[in-house]
């Protein structure tokens, strides 16, 4: 929605995908050992989509996507 019409952009991939699962996996973290690595790897990840290469969009949609599904998996139980 931000980005100008006339330029073509394609906002899917494996790191918004990763970005989604990393909310849940965080939440269920079996230590906090792996909750922080899990942080610390989801917080590259997240970073490298503002670089020039990267895909914000895909990345700022992966991880809402991914808390929004954390929100209703923990409704759920």
């Amino acid at each position: 929605l931000l980005v100008p019409r006339q330029v073509a952009t394609i906002c899917a991939g494996g790191s918004g995908v990763l970005l989604a699962l990393f909310p849940v996996a965080i939440a269920t973290a079996p230590s906090r050992r792996w909750t922080a690595l899990l942080g610390v790897a989801a917080a590259l990840l997240f970073v490298a989509g503002f670089l020039p290469s990267g895909e914000w969009p895909a990345h700022v949609g992966g991880l809402l996507a991914g808390a929004l599904w954390l929100t209703w998996v923990r409704a759920r139980a």
